[in-house]
């Protein structure tokens, strides 16, 4: 099937508000928050990035925030047309640098209004050799070029990448957690917690690509009930009608296990705001590694595991399942707070 015939499906079906959305671009009124890049795809990390993101503009006082999905934006860009006063947020994630063609929408959007201010939520910044994207000298030309656009980075890797390969000067770079730490919603601790969850990524990202093998072999030897369930799941589709429960649903389903095993960054935050112990893994953008040690170095329920021996590995897995859990909320307010009043600054400056 045609890429945007697909695509076209997915917004119809996923955003059938989408229908009204030109309408509410041309509506006239305060000043408007407009977000870009919403997902309706199966990867529930992205949907909780986008949750967060309005959540977070509202917190900075706009009363209206016009959602416009990333596919819509691909389809239709061009003919959107947005007043000077509207504050552009394009959300987060991980996909900004050479490897995802979704880097592309920020120089599209950067180059499309170049007079907006525009905020890019939390980013992990990557280029590898394998990458077949916009590289660092044409990413780094574009945000440099334009002045009107401030990058917040996930990691401090991020933020290194951003001022010495990007050129970028420090005062249009800020470092914030994943914004999906924004969260407060946290499940109440389950006490009838059972088996292990597996949630291992073996695409582009991976490092190990015989990781779930060995950990499940493992299991299978100390006699461990599990089950494989990722926060990319097997719906094609998330409408938005839906995003909440599903969200929610998943997050129950990391509740009941004892220990989810993982090389996803968002897995990993979902089995915190499971209250869930976590056994991590790094892929290879490190934006695993550098989330621990930058932002939940403090966790006691998240176990960093940078050993692939078989022996070594199954010890790490017994002493953890046999570890209980500590009582653990990330404290959000301050790293935040400050993150709004940098943000606010810079969308009220002339």
């Amino acid at each position: 099937m045609d890429k945007r015939i697909n695509k076209l499906i997915k917004i119809i079906v996923g955003r059938p508000d989408i229908f009204f959305l030109k309408a509410q671009i041309k509506t006239k009124g305060e000043r408007r928050a407009v977000l870009i890049g919403s997902p309706v795809h199966s990867n529930l990390g992205d949907h909780l990035i986008a949750d967060n993101c309005i959540n977070f503009i509202q917190k900075l006082g706009f009363q209206t925030v016009v959602d416009i999905p990333e596919f819509y934006y691909d389809l239709f860009g061009k003919t959107i047309k947005l007043r000077q006063t509207d504050i552009i947020f394009i959300v987060g994630g991980g996909w900004l640098g050479n490897d995802y063609e979704d880097s592309n929408i920020i120089c599209q959007i950067i180059r499309q209004w170049p007079r907006n201010k525009i905020v890019i939520f939390p980013q992990t910044i990557h280029f590898s050799a394998q990458g077949k994207y916009n590289d660092a000298d044409e990413i780094g030309e574009i945000l440099h070029s334009f002045k009107n656009v401030l990058l917040c980075v996930r990691e401090k890797k991020s933020y290194v990448t951003a001022i010495e390969v990007l050129k970028l000067p420090c005062d249009r770079v800020l470092l914030s957690p994943d914004i999906t730490l924004f969260s407060s919603v946290y499940l109440n601790k389950n006490d009838a917690k059972h088996g292990v969850i597996l949630s291992i990524r073996n695409d582009r990202e991976s490092i190990n690509k015989n990781l779930n093998f060995t950990i499940k072999k493992i299991l299978e030897e100390l006699k461990l009930e599990h089950t494989e369930s990722s926060t990319v799941i097997k719906n094609k589709i998330v409408p938005l009608a839906l995003r909440s429960k599903i969200i929610h649903d998943k997050l129950e389903e990391y509740g009941q296990s004892n220990l989810v095993i993982t090389n996803r960054l968002h897995s990993m935050i979902f089995a915190m705001l499971s209250r869930t112990k976590c056994m991590a893994f790094d892929n290879s953008t490190h934006k695993v590694s550098e989330t621990i040690s930058n932002w939940l170095s403090d966790n006691p329920n998240i176990h960093y595991v940078t050993t692939s021996d078989y022996l070594n590995l199954r010890d790490e897995i017994s002493m953890i399942i046999n570890t209980n859990y500590i009582d653990y909320s990330f404290s959000n307010k301050q790293v935040f707070e400050e993150l709004a009043n940098r943000i606010g600054e810079f969308i009220n400056a002339k």
